[in-house]
């Protein structure tokens, strides 16, 4: 299966608006059209993920990717991160190899997206990837 194949199997659960994979070394492999996240920006978010110290300044300055601001929710040490906004939530969870930076808006369950991209970020890891 191809990276395309994965962002588009998600799109395809109609529980994820946008999602990006990416090497963790911010090299992007696959996105959905018009998601435009970075790979400083990825970077920034793998570092927030696996270092404490950096991981302290989330609450205050919240979860940014794709010209978008949300508020920090929560962190699973070296694993993943949730975040919310008025109108929408999103989730950037990391695995063996790769990092998936997804986003949920309008009337798609956070919760239902959340657990998408778990599920897809629990299988990738299964396969070590």
């Amino acid at each position: 299966m191809s990276w395309d194949s994965h962002v588009q199997a998600l799109l395809d659960t109609g529980h994820v608006s946008h999602v990006a994979i990416f090497g963790q070394d911010g090299t992007q492999w696959a996105a959905s059209p018009g998601f435009k996240v970075s790979g400083d920006e990825v970077r920034t978010l793998l570092y927030s993920i696996d270092d404490e110290q950096a991981a302290l300044l989330l609450p205050r300055y919240g979860i940014k990717f794709a010209d978008r601001q949300y508020k920090f929710l929560r962190r699973d040490e070296h694993r993943s991160l949730y975040g919310k906004s008025a109108t929408s939530g999103c989730i950037v969870i990391k695995t063996s190899l790769a990092v998936i930076v997804a986003a949920f808006d309008g009337a798609i369950s956070v919760t239902d997206g959340v657990c998408e991209i778990e599920k897809a970020a629990d299988y990738l890891i299964s396969m070590q990837m």
